[in-house]
């Protein structure tokens, strides 16, 4: 089933890059629609789609979502996982959508007010990795032209014209613009192609010259060597190229984090993928599919946007980053044991006249590779095997 598969929704840019792609009579063409049911419309808008799959003869793969309320972020999450397991499953080579050059305007502008950055007013490449974008450099004008020609039909989608989101303010706002001023969207064009070029330069010398002296990556973790760091007057460049290439996007809350005294030797909870942990010449951004934390009473609040930390012994965590094994942090379970001297002995016995024990929800399991050896008591880690 090798081949393209084209992403539809059903608007006026969906229904005329279908119609171009049939013109080029490719059989391994896919369609794929997501449904997310949250208007109305939804019911009319899949049928249409089923009735273009049958007058171009494309194979169409429908998928359905059921979510509460509308939001972008995650409805695109969930689209490109999709995509993804198509892309896959069916070895397809490439996923071409109807992204077109007001889409790229408004996109640019939008990550303009949120604050992104550079990379984020860069254009959206016609090629990228896998998917194509053949109507890129085509205005709404031309496409609503080649469709009326043509005599095609197509849906208008209702929340386009509501001022709840962003995106449709920026594109209100953007047509009225172009309207009086439309050979600025030439030139606009034109200095964005200037900066994707200069940021290509820019991260070109920064990987090549700086970044590799101060970063250093392996399996487990990014190692930042901190007073490398600061002491480039480039540092800022260094670090939002870093976190941009592992998609942290949040770099103001990384700063005051990383410049912060107060969390040495704690480890913070930065996002589904990474732990930091900091002492006072280094920076270690773990990967959290190495190092397991349970929702275990060490969590505190730190700050006003809720981000959390967890005090975890040196010894242990360096332990973790010396022998980059798995490490599992959890609460202890009545079954829990060790082997000794070829015997099973269970913990919560062999710590009865150790220590004084209220509640065993206190006591902290931590397993290196799927083996117990050590705990955390009261703010204190023991080795099992010198209690």
């Amino acid at each position: 089933m090798e081949g393209y598969y084209c992403v539809l929704v059903g608007g006026v840019d969906s229904v005329v890059l279908l119609n171009l792609l049939s013109k080029y009579k490719n059989n391994n063409i896919f369609l794929a629609y997501c449904n997310y049911n949250l208007r109305k419309e939804s019911l009319g808008e899949k049928r249409f789609i089923k009735k273009l799959s049958y007058i171009y003869k494309y194979k169409l793969f429908i998928k359905n979502f059921f979510i509460n309320k509308y939001n972008q972020k995650y409805m695109r999450y969930l689209r490109y996982k999709w995509f993804n397991k198509l892309y896959y499953r069916y070895n397809i080579k490439y996923i071409i959508t109807a992204h077109n050059l007001n889409d790229n305007l408004e996109t640019i502008f939008l990550n303009f007010i949120r604050g992104i950055g550079i990379k984020g007013i860069i254009n959206i490449k016609i090629l990228n990795n896998n998917i194509i974008r053949p109507l890129l450099y085509f205005n709404k004008k031309k496409i609503y032209k080649y469709a009326f020609l043509n005599k095609l039909k197509w849906k208008e989608d209702s929340s386009n014209f509501t001022f709840k989101y962003k995106r449709n303010i920026i594109r209100f706002y953007l047509n009225k613009f172009f309207n009086y001023f439309f050979f600025q969207k030439k030139n606009i064009l034109i200095t964005i192609n200037f900066l994707n070029k200069y940021y290509k330069l820019l991260y070109f010398f920064i990987k090549k010259y700086i970044y590799n002296n101060i970063i250093i990556y392996n399996k487990y973790y990014y190692l930042i060597l901190f007073k490398k760091l600061i002491n480039n007057k480039y540092y800022k460049y260094i670090l939002i190229y870093f976190l941009y290439k592992n998609n942290i996007k949040d770099f103001n809350l990384i700063k005051l984090q990383l410049f912060n005294n107060n969390i040495i030797k704690k480890i913070i909870i930065l996002n589904k993928f990474f732990f930091i942990l900091k002492d006072k010449i280094k920076i270690y951004f773990i990967k959290k599919k190495y190092l397991f934390i349970n929702k275990i009473n060490l969590i505190i609040k730190i700050n006003k946007k809720k981000k959390k930390y967890i005090y975890i012994n040196n010894y242990i965590i360096y332990f973790f980053l010396k022998k980059k094994s798995i490490l599992y942090i959890r609460n202890m379970y009545i079954s829990d044991y060790f082997i000794n001297n070829n015997k099973k002995k269970y913990i919560i016995k062999y710590l009865e006249n150790k220590i004084n024990i209220n509640n065993i929800n206190s006591i902290k399991i931590l397993l290196l590779n799927n083996i117990i050896f050590s705990f955390l008591f009261r703010n204190k880690f023991y080795n099992i095997y010198n209690i």
